[in-house]
């Protein structure tokens, strides 16, 4: 198949496998609403691309993401709606990434950060490098965690431990990770791909048939997100918008600058 060129993302396709990386190294693959777009946009590509069965999201430079681009969540400070709208599109992603027919993998070769984790999550399954960290930083910005985040990790990780991770907002080593279950597989540097690639060639010794259903029964079998976060969400951000969140964005960007 064909795809649009993406302003955000990479992608390589081989055989049944496609590979994605997220593509702004250059900002540490900070996610942005046009990289949102892309992703929506790679999502409504895949549901015709019935040729690939396998999608691995990895990333280029050190980073996986440093999360949210804070540069532009500070633009949005005083235009709330652009908030609002923003988090309308990643609610978005999160539920169309998370419903691909397609078996997807994050490859966290490199840390990840806030929305980065929460790209990662959409992911049947998560394979780290056993040097990475992953990081939910929003309550340290004035912030609290959003694009649908919270529901999946309560149901990935257990109510006190997604309590914990979320507020403390500590960095969380990568056995740490697979302790609590946030990601399936620690291997080390440079071997997370190979590892991903070896669970491709098991699935491929089954009926493709039945593992794509399987996945989706298993989706199915999921509770639905509590109070329909898709509604209240990019509500509630622009409640969190003020004085106190622009003050701690403004410090975080000068002291990374």
């Amino acid at each position: 198949m064909a795809f649009p060129d993406f302003k955000t993302l990479s992608l390589e396709q081989a055989g049944d496998v496609l590979h994605v990386r997220l593509a702004r190294s250059e900002k540490l693959n900070s996610v942005s609403t046009q990289m949102l777009k892309d992703l929506v946009a790679l999502a409504d590509c895949l549901t015709e691309a019935t040729e690939i069965h396998y999608v691995i999201f990895g990333h280029e430079g050190k980073y996986f993401s440093a999360g949210a681009d804070l540069g532009l969540v500070r633009e949005m400070v005083d235009n709330p709606d652009a908030m609002r709208l923003h988090q309308n599109v990643a609610h978005e992603m999160m539920k169309k990434l998370t419903n691909l027919e397609q078996i997807t993998f994050a490859a966290i070769e490199g840390s990840a950060y806030g929305a980065g984790v929460a790209i990662a999550m959409t992911c049947d399954f998560r394979i780290m490098n056993d040097e990475a960290v992953l990081s939910l930083p929003e309550t340290k910005r004035g912030m609290f965690l959003t694009y649908g985040s919270t529901p999946r990790l309560v149901q990935t990780v257990g109510l006190a431990k997604a309590k914990e991770l979320i507020m403390f907002a500590e960095d969380v080593p990568a056995q740490q990770c697979k302790d609590a279950g946030v990601v399936q597989d620690v291997v080390a540097k440079g071997e997370v791909l190979a590892t991903i690639m070896g669970k491709v060639e098991k699935l491929r010794t089954k009926d493709w048939r039945s593992v794509r259903i399987a996945k989706r029964v298993a989706n199915a079998s999921v509770p639905p997100e509590f109070g329909n976060m898709i509604l209240t969400e990019p509500e509630l951000v622009m409640g969190t918008i003020g004085p106190e969140m622009e003050e701690r964005l403004s410090d975080f960007l000068e002291k990374r600058a």
